[in-house]
């Protein structure tokens, strides 16, 4: 791991608070005396992530994932130890001066130097068509259908909107004169190969750069902008948007457009706004709603709704007013309530049209006052989408129609909200409120049966689990080992005391054997000594120690004891030695006994007696 001076590592821990960095990027609800969230490692329904502010630690206890400021940041980014504290500086505003070497560059991993090289392309080629966009002739075009399409050049500056030249080797050559080698460029996406030529994969498009939730620019979608009729034959006919391909930085179903400028608005609100593509985001955006969001392209995925229920716990679902984006408010509803704990709303288009539409339609005020006062529960939603192809004009639809309904209730939880629902549909259809009652009483007890049939069997996979961790549930000498190596940590004279009593110790597990030798050897080469957070840093590189080190560190065992305690835990260390000593010289008398051998048996019988004292 390169060496950072340790002194700026320690100011930069003594200037910032865990919990206030880490809150930025998962919500954080205070429960006793840590605080717990959605883990930003891995999907999960229930909050087992918990940062102590005390202890300046997070712990996820689900997938076991622990560690401090810097490691949150070099796992959740892939970034390097160096890179991490530089980054925690610049968001907790610590003025420090802090180079990325050369040495740290030889640090990284191919495929970090992969990303690295092929986020510095993307950059280069924002800024390459934004200047085109602006400060060109050939620009002008696009500009002009951009300011009567509305977008106003603070948007356009802000989103770093360019246009691509029709000349489709410009950009290439940029990138070989910037030293970028034929193999990396065509990992980047940029572009397209022709045979043995490589080509800009965008021409003559209005470019919107895509970034990442760090603010990297890490993809392009391009709209065509020309009316010509050549590009637009019965054998050739190019896509209205075309977007770049997967890439090793851009993955379409993890991607969030514009989630790197709502965060702050989503955080504070716990609020956001869920659009089916970025021209809508761009269009709300310019309207005053800074908390939207939206796919690129595709279906939402259960990995962008952890994303950002992470952030907030209200959505309002924000798309096109069309049979399509109808269909589609139905599927996010579906995944959405999978994910528990996010009330959901859904704004309704007029005429089938989508945000970006209304807000030309109607203008920007018109659209701040739909947002407020328009939005609709998700059973109102389906009130309307049930019907939409159904006129309701036979006794059978009209009952499927209520049933559908009724079960559409089951995930109202108010009891008021569903008394109002079922008065509503009862004059709606003129069927007595009781009957509509009894009705979704019905389907209530059988979807709590169908419930309880898969609690069961997820009761049965836990026991299981149960079961295997009980068999490796810490036996007395491995409580007193985690209590010694607690205290090894956080206590300085622990290791004088175990050096006054014993000439060596052993520890049951290699893990942890490892981690002690560590610790000897980290503290004969430093004059100074360590403090407990300090020891994460020293591993920031291996991850079972970190982790473990993170683990004793939040473990409830107390800080301090006195020397006598210390004493007491090497005494069971020691007493389970010689239990196994005692247990192995138990077999050899036996064998002794098998084999009629005397002079061995009373040798043996001895060593047991002698044992035995030892063992009281």
């Amino acid at each position: 791991m390169a060496m950072i001076p340790n002194e700026i590592i320690q100011r930069i821990k003594h200037q910032v608070n865990i919990v206030d960095l880490i809150d930025q990027f998962v919500a954080l609800k205070k429960r006793g005396k840590n605080h717990f969230g959605f883990c930003p490692f891995h999907d999960e329904r229930t909050p087992s992530f918990s940062v102590s502010e005390e202890k300046q630690i997070y712990k996820c206890f689900s997938c076991g994932r622990a560690g401090n400021v810097f490691s949150f940041f070099m796992e959740k980014d892939g970034l390097t130890f160096v890179e991490a504290v530089k980054e925690v500086a610049e968001l907790g505003n610590v003025p420090v001066d802090i180079h990325v070497s050369d040495q740290i560059e030889r640090e990284k991993s191919p495929e970090q130097l992969v990303v690295q090289n092929v986020i510095a392309m993307h950059q280069l080629a924002v800024e390459f068509y934004h200047h085109i966009l602006l400060h060109t002739l050939e620009g002008k075009t696009a500009l002009t259908y951009l300011l009567e399409r509305g977008f106003t050049k603070e948007t356009i500056e802000t989103f770093k909107i360019g246009v691509s030249p029709a000349q489709r080797h410009l950009l290439v050559t940029l990138l070989k004169n910037q030293g970028y080698s034929e193999e990396l460029i065509q990992q980047s996406g940029l572009v397209s190969q022709y045979q043995d030529t490589l080509l800009d994969r965008f021409s003559n498009r209005i470019m919107f750069p895509l970034r990442n939730d760090k603010g990297e620019y890490v993809a392009f979608s391009g709209r065509v902008y020309l009316n010509d009729e050549s590009r637009d034959t019965s054998e050739f006919k190019e896509p209205k948007y075309l977007n770049s391909p997967e890439t090793k930085v851009f993955n379409k179903g993890s991607f969030l457009f514009n989630l790197d400028l709502a965060r702050p608005t989503i955080r504070k609100t716990s609020e956001f706004m869920l659009c089916e593509g970025f021209m809508d985001v761009l269009a709300t955006w310019q309207a005053g709603i800074t908390n939207s969001v939206a796919s690129m392209g595709t279906s939402l995925t259960v990995q962008q709704i952890q994303q950002l229920k992470r952030l907030g716990n209200k959505v309002i679902i924000a798309y096109d007013g069309d049979e399509a984006g109808q269909k589609a408010t139905d599927r996010a509803i579906q995944l959405l309530r999978q994910a528990r704990d996010i009330s959901i709303y859904v704004l309704p288009m007029l005429d089938n049209m989508d945000p970006d539409e209304l807000i030309q339609a109607k203008g920007s005020a018109y659209f701040l006052e739909h947002v407020k006062h328009e939005q609709e529960t998700d059973f109102a939603f389906y009130k309307r989408f049930y019907r939409q192809h159904d006129a309701l004009d036979s006794q059978r639809s009209q009952l499927d129609y209520v049933d559908m309904l009724l079960k559409e209730l089951l995930h109202v939880s108010s009891i008021t909200a569903r008394s109002m629902y079922i008065k509503e549909l009862s004059e709606e259809f003129n069927i007595a409120e009781e009957a509509l009652q009894k009705q979704f009483d019905v389907f209530a007890r059988e979807t709590a049966q169908l419930n309880r049939q898969q609690k069961q069997a997820s009761q049965l996979q836990a026991s299981i689990q149960i079961e295997q961790s009980t068999k490796s549930a810490l036996t007395k000498r491995q409580k007193a080992e985690k209590q010694l190596l607690k205290r090894l940590l956080t206590q300085e004279d622990t290791q004088r005391i175990i050096a006054e009593t014993h000439q060596t110790i052993e520890f049951s597990t290699a893990s942890d054997q490892e981690l002690y030798l560590l610790f000897l050897a980290l503290q004969q080469s430093r004059t100074e000594k360590l403090s407990s957070l300090e020891w994460l840093d020293m591993f920031q590189d291996n991850l079972e120690l970190r982790n473990r080190v993170a683990d004793l560190m939040l473990s409830e065992f107390d800080e301090c004891m006195s020397d006598q305690e210390i004493i007491d835990l090497l005494s069971v260390m020691d007493k389970d030695d010689l239990r196994k000593i005692y247990q192995q010289k138990r077999k050899e008398y036996a064998e002794a006994q098998k084999a009629n051998d005397e002079e061995l048996m009373i040798s043996i019988l001895q060593e047991l007696t002698e044992l035995a004292k030892k063992m009281k």
